[in-house]
């Protein structure tokens, strides 16, 4: 009711302007993918667009093929009946918000899936390049740096490369892979080649990221309602740094929508696609500066 405060006096000489609020969001919150713990917990209340219902169980396969119990409703902290009341409150607060920006389309479209009638409007990714500094890096002689970075909400889009990955960093020993943010790493991985790196505090970020000093940027999404909906921030920024670096990325969502295949990314569609691209770039400098290039263009 809140949201509908009319004008009013608050003393005998200020009056105040009508209640107004405003959502953002990044994501298709329902959606939420059930390897994303904690928000999955929160508010989980569906599984590849399928509704749950109070009972429900999830499994998934691991990789010797047995069936292991992700989920089951009460237990966890999971509780699908208070995640189905606290989702129908969303979509209330969704239609009652005076504006709702989306980072994009898709994200927009999620919304207005759910509420119809939501006042959605796409505020895109924008990059202030004077944010991301002029640094002297070093020379790495023959080293090729691959970089990953992103939080613990993306084991189901990085977990289908993890072969493609092994095979790649075992053909090329002068390849190094810095995992940033949530470590995400299997025991197949050469550890001589791997670098593990926690993550840090968002004022940090950019002039972090301008400290990597990577040559491939690689960006894993899959082709689920949640992922479709998330942006290409990840391009964005490895562009707008003052060494750009060439970016590999899922061919999904808003990747296929922002990149141009072949010219200011490497797009792919399935792990072999993957492990030809990759390697491709490993092997010629001159296409990864040209990719990075044009996308910072």
């Amino acid at each position: 009711h809140s949201l509908r405060m009319p004008s009013r006096w608050t003393s005998e000489t200020e009056w105040e302007p009508p209640f107004s609020m405003v959502i953002d969001t990044d994501d298709d919150l329902f959606n939420i993918m059930p390897t994303n713990r904690d928000p999955f917990m929160r508010m989980g209340t569906r599984v590849n667009g399928q509704d749950l219902e109070p009972g429900a169980v999830i499994s998934v396969e691991n990789d010797e093929g047995k069936t292991v119990e992700l989920w089951r409703d009460g237990t966890q902290g999971w509780d699908v009946a208070r995640n189905l009341e606290l989702m129908r409150q969303y979509r209330t607060n969704l239609g009652l918000a005076a504006l709702v920006t989306c980072s994009t389309p898709r994200s927009e479209q999620s919304v207005l899936r759910e509420v119809p009638n939501a006042n959605a409007f796409v505020m895109p990714n924008c990059f202030n390049f004077e944010e991301y500094p002029e640094v002297e890096l070093a020379d790495k002689g023959k080293k090729v740096r691959l970089l990953w970075q992103g939080s613990n909400t993306h084991l189901e889009d990085v977990a289908p490369y993890r072969r493609s990955i092994e095979k790649i960093l075992k053909a090329n020993p002068h390849v190094e892979l810095v995992m940033w943010g949530e470590p995400y790493h299997w025991p197949e991985w050469p550890k001589e080649q791997l670098k593990l790196l926690g993550w840090n505090d968002y004022r940090e970020f950019k002039l972090r990221l301008s400290m990597m000093n990577h040559d491939i940027n690689l960006c894993f999404l899959q082709d689920y309602a949640f992922g479709n909906a998330r942006s290409a921030i990840k391009w964005g920024e490895s562009s707008a740094i003052w060494k750009p670096a060439a970016t590999l990325a899922s061919r999904v969502g808003a990747f296929t929508d922002e990149c141009i295949d072949g010219e200011t990314a490497l797009l792919f569609s399935s792990n072999e696609e993957f492990e030809t691209k990759l390697q491709g770039l490993i092997d010629d400098a001159t296409l990864r500066k040209t990719l990075a290039s044009n996308a910072k263009d």
